[in-house]
Formats: C-alpha cells, sequence, structure tokens
C-alpha cells in the first residue's frame, strides 16, 4: 500500500459510488420539486436546483453536472411550466433555456475548481516526492501516517504504518548535547537500524479536513556530521602539533639561552669555594664573585620571565557575555570526543538567563579540558552510566560552574597535586591541562576546586563573581 496525500473529495469515486451519487441528486432534484410544489410556488426555489448540479460536478465531473443541469430544469419546467402558464408558451422555453444555460455554466465552473485543484494537489504531491528529505505527516491523535514522500519510504521502509515505526528507529547519540532549554521542534537524531544521523524538524499544521496534524521532516546529515568530526579531529591535532612546536621552541631557547648564565652562576661559586678554603682571597674577593653570581641568576630568572610572557602572550578579553550561550557553544565543542568515548554530555542551565563578565574563548578552554579529562576518565564506567553534567548557577553575584562526571573519582592522596605544573596521572599526559585551568579561574577572580559527586565520580567547580570589580 503506497500512501498519498490526503485531498478534497476530487478523485472519481468508483462505479458504486458513483451510482450512489447519482441517485442522491435526483432524489434531491425531487425534494425540491416537492417543496415547490408545496409552496404553490409562491417561495422561489429555483435557485437550490444548483445544489444538485454543484454535487454531481464536484463528485462526479462535467459530463455528471450536465446531466443534472439538464435534469434540474426539466423537472422545473414539467411542474412549474403547467401550474403556472405563461402568455405565450415560447417564453417558457425561455426560462428554461436561461435556467439550464446557468446551472451549466455553474457545472463548468466547479469541474473547472475541481481540476485546478487537483492540479495543484498534485503539484504540492511533486514537489515532496522529489525532495531529498524524508517527509511524513502524522495524526496527532492517533499516531497514524496520513502521508509520507518517496524518500521517506526509502529511509524508512516501505511498509511504514504509524509514527511509532519511524520514531523506534530515530533515537538520540548518547553524546548528544540535551538542553532543557531547547527546542523539540528541532532534534539530531540517529538511526539505530544503519547509524546513519538525520536532522528532525516537526511542526503543527492544519490538514485538509481541518484537522491538526504534525508534519515532519527528516533531512540525513550524516556525511555533514562526518565531516565536522574531521573538522574537530583536524583542528585537535594541529593544536597538538602547535603545541609540540612551541614547547620544543620552549625547550630549545630555556637549554640555549639558561646554559650560559647557569655556567657563570657555577664558576663564579667554584671560584668563591676555592678562595675560601685555601684563604688566599680577601672578603671583598668573595662578595664580588657572589655578586656577579646574582647578577647571572636574575639573568637566568629575566629569560624565564620571558618565557611566560611568551607564552600568556594573550591578554584577557572581558566582555558581557550570557553564560548559557557560552556553554552550550562548549558542550558542542567536546560532543565528538565524547561520541567516541560512548559519554552522553547534559547541559542543565537555570531557569532565567546569567550574564557575566568573562573572557568566553577562556572559560570554553577551562569546560573543554576539564570535559576531557572527564571524558577519559569514564572509560572503564559502564556504557550506560557514562554521562558528564555541565551545570551552572548564581546565587548572591557568585557564579558556581560544574563539569561533573561518573568516573572512579579522585584519590584522596591526589588532591594536594591536582593544580601543579607537569603533575599528571596519565600515561601521555603532560601535567599541564589542570594548570592552565586554575590559571584560568584566577584571570576571572575565581576559585577552581575539585568534589566528590554525591553519584558517583567527580566535580569541577569554578567559582568566580559575575562582575569582575
Amino acid at each position: 500500500m503506497s500512501f498519498r496525500m490526503h485531498r478534497l473529495p476530487i478523485a472519481t469515486p468508483a462505479r458504486e459510488s458513483r451510482v450512489a451519487w447519482f441517485l442522491i441528486c435526483f432524489a434531491l432534484i425531487g425534494v425540491i420539486v416537492a417543496a415547490d410544489h408545496a409552496t404553490g410556488y409562491e417561495v422561489s426555489l429555483s435557485v437550490v436546483y444548483l445544489a444538485p448540479v454543484v454535487i454531481a460536478a464536484w463528485m462526479l465531473g462535467l459530463r455528471a453536472g450536465l446531466v443534472m443541469a439538464a435534469a434540474a430544469t426539466a423537472a422545473w419546467y414539467v411542474t412549474f411550466a403547467g401550474a403556472n402558464p405563461y402568455p405565450h408558451p415560447i417564453l417558457h422555453g425561455w426560462d428554461a433555456l436561461v435556467r439550464a444555460s446557468t446551472a451549466s455554466i455553474f457545472a463548468l465552473v466547479i469541474d473547472r475548481l475541481r481540476l485546478a485543484l487537483a492540479r495543484s494537489d498534485e503539484r504540492l504531491v511533486t514537489v515532496l516526492e522529489g525532495l531529498d528529505a524524508a517527509v511524513y505527516v502524522a495524526d496527532n491523535d492517533t499516531g497514524a501516517l496520513l502521508y509520507v514522500n518517496d524518500r521517506c519510504r526509502t529511509t524508512f521502509g516501505a511498509n511504514v504504518r504509524m509514527l511509532t515505526d519511524i520514531e523506534s528507529r530515530l533515537v538520540p547519540s548518547p553524546a548528544t548535547v540535551v538542553c532543557a532549554a531547547a527546542p523539540v521542534a528541532q532534534r539530531e537524531l540517529v538511526d539505530r537500524v544503519c547509524g546513519n544521523w538525520h536532522l528532525v524538524n516537526r511542526r503543527s499544521v492544519r490538514w485538509v479536513d481541518g484537522k491538526m496534524v504534525t508534519l515532519h521532516t527528516a533531512t540525513d546529515i550524516t556525511q555533514h556530521k562526518r565531516m565536522e568530526g574531521l573538522a574537530q579531529d583536524r583542528q585537535a591535532k594541529l593544536e597538538m602539533s602547535s603545541r609540540l612546536v612551541t614547547a620544543g621552541e620552549m625547550a630549545s631557547t630555556l637549554a640555549h639561552e639558561l646554559n650560559q648564565p647557569i655556567a657563570s652562576i657555577l664558576n663564579y661559586n667554584a671560584g668563591c669555594v676555592e678562595l675560601l678554603q685555601t684563604g688566599t682571597g680577601t672578603t671583598e674577593d668573595v662578595l664580588e664573585g657572589l655578586d656577579k653570581s646574582s647578577e647571572q641568576a636574575e639573568r637566568a630568572g629575566a629569560i624565564l620571565q620571558r618565557v611566560r610572557d611568551f607564552i600568556a602572550r594573550r591578554e584577557p578579553q572581558f566582555s558581557s557575555c550570557e553564560l548559557g550561550e557560552v556553554m552550550r557553544e562548549a558542550a558542542r565543542l567536546v560532543a565528538p570526543h565524547a561520541n567516541r568515548h560512548g559519554v552522553r554530555v547534559d547541559v542543565e542551565p537555570t531557569p532565567d538567563p546569567i550574564r557575566v563578565e568573562i573572557d568566553a574563548v577562556m572559560l570554553q578552554q577551562l569546560v573543554l579540558n576539564l570535559s576531557k579529562n572527564a571524558v577519559e576518565a569514564m572509560e572503564s564506567v559502564r556504557p550506560e552510566e557514562r554521562r558528564l553534567l555541565i551545570r551552572w548557577r548564581c546565587d548572591c553575584g557568585q557564579v558556581d560552574l560544574d563539569v561533573a562526571d561518573r568516573g572512579p573519582g579522585i584519590p584522596a592522596e591526589l588532591k594536594p597535586n591536582l593544580f601543579i605544573p607537569f603533575f599528571s596521572t596519565k600515561r601521555d599526559g603532560m601535567g599541564l591541562g589542570l594548570h592552565i585551568c586554575r590559571s584560568i579561574a584566577e584571570y576571572h577572580d575565581g576559585h577552581l576546586s575539585a568534589l566528590e559527586n554525591p553519584d558517583g565520580g567527580a566535580i569541577f567547580r569554578l567559582s568566580f563573581p559575575a562582575e569582575r570589580a
């Protein structure tokens, strides 16, 4: 069974229906004739004769409408002419001709309107059948599919009958960002049968019978998702390469520039020790050597400061932002990484928007670093329990931003060293991520802390003022 668009009743009925409609129209003519006769023709009912003409032309076509026009005119002529003779017989014929012409014109107009609606309907169906998106219309009460296009039948099967047949296949991805404030009219869903991604839009429309139904469009965005993932991976690799190149340049700079002052410090200190051991040098000679050693130490400190300035060359750029928008963007950035590890990302915003004065890029980098750590911490957790939660709240001008996971948690003996540079529990970790996060927190006059998650796992909480002093 193939679904077609519900139309107004303009298609040609079957043979049995045609006979039934003819009988109804003839019966209606008989009722009008009886009513006309019963009123003694004092009340003009001649216009009512157009009703069976219109019904026949609409339901059965032009020929049926013309037949009804002739039948209605004949019935009027036979009953009226005998009871109401005109001064001249030709006047009855003229009156009958006018009525027959009027009824025929009505039949022609109704048939043309019928054909115009049919062609308009066919054009709409042709457009919908040619779309690359799957289009389907569901009854709000029963869930029955009133219409599906060719793409929908190809994507979800030719035997789909109910909305549940499609919705049972389209499910959220484990890494889909679920936001309580997000509109439900548009969702990105995964076909659990073939694994393709679909952008599903839905809206309420009024159907041809006047009932409110739901129109769905499902656009395949699998290729877009793949390209998005590749772009994210490429960007991550570029950032990693940039960090490695920068680290190499820093190591080379430190090794080259620190070598001379450190060697000088060693030489001066060794000379002072020798003067003191042999007793050949005066106090002034020893003090001079120590002064020069201090100068070289200051020089080494200046070199380290220049390298530190190079790393922190980007000054924070604070501006007033809506925290929810910044966090939802951060959640979208971490979603591809979470998807690869089978982790669901939930965003839990506050009912009211919160405006804060922050460096949005830095704050997103903080959330991204913490989220990646949380995702990797849940590798040993059962897939159904892998959940990353990003939430925030504001109380008395103080904002608390949480990144919570369901991992094994943080051992108590490791907590004091978490934010120390180059300390890492990962085999390939550099030990800089949490240190950078703490620096970002301090830029915002805030504090970053690690807490136990009551539901299991860990919570990293950034507390900072909504407005800068």
